[in-house]
This record gives C-alpha cells, structure tokens and sequence, in this order.
C-alpha cells in the first residue's frame, strides 16, 4: 500500500447523516449534488418524446403538453441548484426554450390534426419544435461535458454532431435499443 489515504473534510458531509458526540447526536440531511439533480433532469429528459419523436409522429397537442411538463420539470431542478451555477444557466437557457416554443405556437401558430401536413402553421410549428431540441441538444452535451454525466437513450439524437478537423459531419451514432 504505502500511500497515505485522505478524505476532504467537504467530502464527509455526504457519508454521513447523523453525528453523535458524547451521547448528544445531531442529524441532518446531507445536500444533494448538482449532478445528482442534473442526471434526475436527464432521466426525465429521456422519456419526453416531443424532444426526440421523428417529426410524422408529432401531435402538437401532445408535444404543447409535453414541453409544459418538461418547463415545470426544469423550474423544480432549478429551486434545487445553486443560482449562477453553470447548472442554474443551462437549465435557464432551456426553460426560456420551452416559453419561445410554447409562445411560438400559441395564437394560430399551432396546426390542427386535420390540417394538412404542408400548410404554414405545420411549417411554424415543426421550426418551432426544432430550435427547441437544438437547443436543448446543445444544453444537456454541456452538462453532460461539465458535470461528466453519459447521454442515453433517444437523447443522444438531439446532440450536437461531431465536427471533424476539416469541418464535416460525422455520422451520428444511434441510441442502442433494449
């Protein structure tokens, strides 16, 4: 072995949930980290199909409802994470991108299922959806890069590509299945 072991100081508050000096003990709660708030978010993220749908699935009713959940959802995360944090920001960026879809769509702007698939409101609604889920691409492969969370499942569909030395594009890989 030989090499000495050491804990921070910091690092003990989250092993230990109560402290108990002669014969007086103290409990308490140890804070949750960002990341752990963060990878929940991701979890959540994952199940949202109006994020990762291929656009001939899409019901705007459903995606309208689907964003205000995830809106709500990022406004819970962000009660829970430090304000100024990186964390705090990215969630920022994507609520605000939830509330220019949301308000994008309302007033006219959403097609109706009958409406055919080629009309202009279809045409707003899916620019809409898709600055949407370009910016919460780029939102969660921050988070991802800063907080050293893995991006699963049909997540990885919304990520930035891969940009080579010379500029293209590389391949997307797809989300395995099962």
């Amino acid at each position: 072995m030989g090499g000495k072991l050491e804990v921070k100081a910091a690092e003990l508050a989250s092993r230990l949930s109560s402290v108990s000096i002669l014969g007086i003990g103290i409990g308490f709660k140890p804070q949750e980290t960002e990341r752990s708030v963060l990878r929940e978010l991701f979890i959540f993220l994952e199940d949202r199909r109006a994020l990762t749908n291929g656009a001939t699935w899409e019901q705007p009713e459903h995606v309208t409802k689907s964003v205000d959940k995830i809106r709500d959802k990022l406004t819970a995360s962000m009660v829970r994470l430090k304000s100024g944090s990186p964390a705090y920001k990215e969630c920022s960026v994507m609520r605000a991108a939830c509330r220019d879809f949301l308000n994008a769509t309302s007033h006219g702007g959403t097609p109706h299922a009958r409406s055919s698939r080629v009309d202009h409101n279809w045409e707003h609604f899916f620019i809409a959806l898709g600055g949407l889920r370009a910016t919460f691409g780029q939102c969660i492969a921050v988070l991802g890069h800063l907080y050293i969370i893995d991006i699963d499942s049909e997540l990885v569909l919304i990520l930035p590509p891969i940009v080579d030395e010379k500029g293209r594009v590389k391949k997307k890989a797809m989300p395995k299945k099962g």
